[in-house]
């Protein structure tokens, strides 16, 4: 495991129980976000490992109680995990004991995975997705009272700007897109998409456009973690005029 951007001396440990944490996995590895009351960014540090997802979670938890920031008390630890599959369920069609049920409709989940569930109760859904068993027992051990929550639950919660106008706002990963679709204040589309290239990128932004009659000149297009993705944001801008990057 190699750590990188590191950023760490902005923090004053002597105050660090003040702080957030914010742990995220992906299938390549782990990126931790710190930040302090007022939600500004103090410190992030990658740690490049592909096997999050495949490791036992004794495997795991070696490899993240090397990590000098598993050693400190924050005021608050969340941890969010990538995961390509996963469903919306209306709430008063859920059951907690039906998790891997719901899932199971939109695509079988393997015997190393398990199902796993965060209630929206602003939106009044459920989002039902899996998670390597190893690293689900890794975080219930090291942080039992903490609730693992998918990428897409903490993007519609933590970022997506819900307002009466129509837009689409998309959380960009290394490949993958997660997309959401807002058409007068209520949610109209919510999906993932993979792409190989700018290009592919910019397609599924223009096809969605399209198939859902956005108009590109006025419907706002909100991209998150674009920092070195100048590509990315400069190829789209030439289609869609209303653009916001944020990094």
């Amino acid at each position: 495991m190699i750590i990188s951007d590191d950023s760490a001396q902005n923090l004053d440990l002597q105050n660090v129980n003040e702080y957030d944490i914010l742990l995220c996995f992906a299938s390549d590895g782990l990126t931790i976000f710190i930040s302090d009351q007022s939600k500004t960014l103090l410190s992030t540090r990658s740690f490049p490992f592909d096997g999050f997802y495949t490791a036992n979670a004794q495997e795991i938890i070696q490899l993240l109680m090397a990590v000098s920031e598993m050693k400190l008390n924050f005021n608050s630890v969340r941890l969010v995990c990538e995961s390509e599959r996963y469903t919306f369920v209306p709430v008063p069609f859920f059951k907690a004991e039906e998790a891997e049920l719901f899932l199971s409709y939109q695509q079988l989940i393997t015997e190393k995975e398990v199902a796993l569930y965060n209630v929206l109760a602003n939106l009044a859904t459920v989002n039902v997705f899996s998670l390597a068993k190893g690293l689900q027992a890794a975080l219930t051990q090291l942080f039992p009272q903490c609730t693992v929550e998918h990428q897409q639950s903490y993007f519609l919660t933590e970022k997506v700007t819900f307002t009466p106008e129509n837009s689409m706002q998309v959380w960009v990963r290394d490949k993958v897109m997660d997309v959401v679709v807002l058409m007068n204040g209520n949610l109209q589309l919510i999906n993932s998409y993979s792409y190989s290239s700018a290009e592919d990128f910019v397609y599924y932004i223009l096809l969605i456009y399209e198939q859902l009659s956005l108009n590109m000149e006025t419907d706002r297009l909100q991209l998150y973690n674009m920092k070195k993705r100048e590509k990315m944001s400069q190829l789209i801008e030439n289609y869609v005029k209303n653009v916001n990057c944020i990094s």
